[in-house]
């Protein structure tokens, strides 16, 4: 698939507001967390998912392609989402 950075520009400002709904770990409340972390990050695989993305999320890590870019981490979901984000971010500079 060849790199859509036009389309990848577009979708940022839609994947970081996703993004911004993801609340941060407490270990006050862990269920609660869990349970809104979750649902969160489910929103976020939708949106992707919706917009022709595809997610591998497992016990290694999460990687996401999108617009032709594809970006991982061993940390998950949230975090393959921002390096997504930064390589669009530094294609950007470079177009």
């Amino acid at each position: 698939m060849a790199v859509d950075l036009a389309g990848a520009r577009a979708f940022y400002p839609e994947l970081a507001a996703a993004l911004k709904k993801v609340p941060a770990y407490s270990y006050a409340n862990k269920l609660e967390t869990v349970k809104a972390r979750n649902t969160a990050l489910h929103a976020v695989k939708a949106l992707i998912e919706a917009n022709g993305g595809k997610i591998r999320n497992d016990w290694q890590g999460a990687a996401v392609r999108i617009f032709g870019l594809r970006a991982t981490s061993t940390s998950g979901l949230e975090a393959a989402c921002r390096n997504w984000m930064t390589q669009v971010t530094l294609k950007s500079m470079d177009a």
